[in-house]
């Protein structure tokens, strides 16, 4: 494949498979190179056996927001594996060094410090993020930076799509063009609104009614909409 041909297509069952292999469940959306059909709610009896492949394929990964409450917890989990090189790409704005700080002594703690890396890049910087990738050779990009307030969405709607959605698009066109073809994003609950159902599945039907929740809902759309248009 091109360096301009990026793929990824999405597989939900995969990503919780995968997530639950860290021992974590806060990820809603995996897209992935090459799987069969585009649908949340695609039952895919075989999802196991992808996820196994899948990791064992992963060598790199990417944490956008590395520094933030659940990147960081994210960049732990990934550390006690012992076996995977680890970027943290954030650029502070809702985070601190102290983060960075607590994270670098518990990989020298854990002998893991010489697989992880910090890079002070926001997201939404096109050429930045290319750079980063032409230096790391990423297999996955786990992407948790952006904002995340609701009442402070509805006051500042546009710094939201500015760090949600123009951010995340940003990404997936660094992605592309670097071909970075494995994408785990965070999204939210926020994008189904006030719903009156008990349970919320990712089958349910998106109905943000924040700014919060409608950045989030666009960026997995900008996602997708990428998918489509390379299949």
């Amino acid at each position: 494949m091109s360096a301009n041909n990026l793929s990824f297509f999405l597989n939900i069952l995969l990503l919780l498979s995968f997530a639950l292999w860290l021992g974590i469940i806060t990820l809603v959306g995996v897209y992935k190179l090459n799987d069969v059909k585009l649908h949340q709610c695609n039952i895919n009896r075989d999802y196991e056996q992808k996820a196994n492949n899948f990791v064992l394929n992963v060598k790199t990964i990417m944490i956008t927001g590395g520094a933030g409450f659940i990147g960081s917890h994210m960049v732990v989990t990934l550390l006690e594996k012992k076996q995977f090189t680890l970027i943290i790409v954030d650029n502070l704005s809702r985070s601190t060094q102290l983060s960075l700080k607590l994270i670098a002594n518990y990989a020298r703690k854990i002998n893991e410090s010489e697989n992880l890396y910090v890079e002070n890049v926001d997201i939404s910087n096109y050429m930045e993020m290319t750079k980063l990738f032409q230096v790391y050779n990423v297999d996955l990009v786990m992407h948790f930076a952006g904002n995340a307030y609701v009442a402070e969405s509805v006051k500042l709607p546009a710094l939201y799509y500015q760090n949600i959605t123009v951010a995340t698009s940003e990404l997936i066109r660094a992605m592309q063009d670097s071909s970075v073809n494995n994408l785990i994003y965070s999204s939210t609950c926020a994008v189904y609104g006030n719903v009156k159902t008990r349970f919320i599945s990712e089958c349910s039907v998106p109905s943000p009614v924040s700014p919060y929740g409608l950045a989030k809902w666009m960026a997995e759309n900008a996602i997708e909409q990428q998918v489509t248009s390379q299949a």
